[in-house]
């Protein structure tokens, strides 16, 4: 796990996406190091995990507002889901247990014509599912539009 300060590169202040952390949860090094990357220089606080046990434990100990995550993560399995899916779940049971009062949202990473990522908005309760590799800019975006939904209505139906 690596926890990171954010700050904006122009005044060295802390950003406004400072309080915002995000889990960037893959089994590839390279993927986690370039998301992280990104996130850091967008102002966030970043965790980063290679494996859905190393994200669930670290989650367990941070307030993460956000997770990024290959929809097929290894690692733990929640109520018969694998992957990025169980990972999401059990982080929000986590939250909630925590009294944490918010949901965590989701974005999830799929190879293409990955047969997982057609329902990862609609079944697994993903705020955006995007095919790897995803652009900076629809990075971003998904994660911005991920965290800008209400807290009630967060999860795709």
């Amino acid at each position: 796990m690596i926890a990171t300060p954010a700050t904006h590169p122009a005044s060295g202040n802390v950003d406004v996406n400072a309080k915002k952390m995000v889990l960037v949860a893959d089994s590839s090094e390279h993927t986690r190091y370039r998301l992280a990357r990104i996130f850091q220089k967008a102002g966030y606080r970043v965790a980063v995990a290679g494996d859905a046990d190393e994200a669930a434990a670290t989650a367990a100990v941070l307030s993460v507002d956000l997770l990024v995550t290959d929809i097929d993560l290894p690692g733990v399995v929640a109520n018969g889901i694998r992957g990025g899916a169980a990972l999401l779940q059990t982080m929000q049971q986590q939250a909630d247990q925590a009294g944490r009062g918010r949901r965590v949202a989701g974005v999830a990473l799929a190879a293409k014509n990955s047969a997982r990522a057609a329902d990862a908005t609609t079944v697994q309760g993903f705020d955006a599912c995007l095919s790897k590799p995803a652009s900076e800019a629809d990075l971003k975006a998904a994660v911005l539009r991920a965290l800008a939904k209400p807290d009630e209505s967060r999860r795709c139906a």
